[in-house]
């Protein structure tokens, strides 16, 4: 079930993996897989999620993995944004220990289900 990705908090949320399929097919995308707080109560416990950027346009990652590693429990993730065009939507992600910037057509939130 999609999650609307403007209403999460991702502050204190935890990268797990990115991944960017189909760099030699038609299709490129690009996959999270995040935990984040599914609301703004301070007794919440994270969730499991997927956050998908279909169409990718272009990618950056940039990352230190010893410091991405140690605020891993804590949440790696500083501060979520994402800008829009008519056509694309770009996410810029700012990490304890890094920075993902991607653009693609479109992206999504589904929660991950156990």
């Amino acid at each position: 079930m999609a999650v609307d990705f403007h209403e999460i908090p991702w502050h204190d949320g935890a990268l797990h993996d990115i991944r960017v399929l189909g760099l030699s097919g038609k299709r490129q995308t690009l996959e999270l897989l995040i935990d984040l707080y599914p609301d703004r109560d301070p007794k919440s416990r994270r969730r499991r999620y997927r956050f998908v950027g279909k169409e990718l346009l272009r990618f950056l990652v940039s990352g230190d993995i010893a410091v991405l590693l140690k605020n891993a429990n804590h949440g790696n993730i500083e501060h979520m944004t994402m800008r829009g065009t008519a056509k694309t939507d770009t996410l810029v992600l700012t990490l304890f220990g890094g920075y993902i910037e991607a653009e693609a057509a479109k992206f999504t939130l589904t929660e991950v289900k156990s």
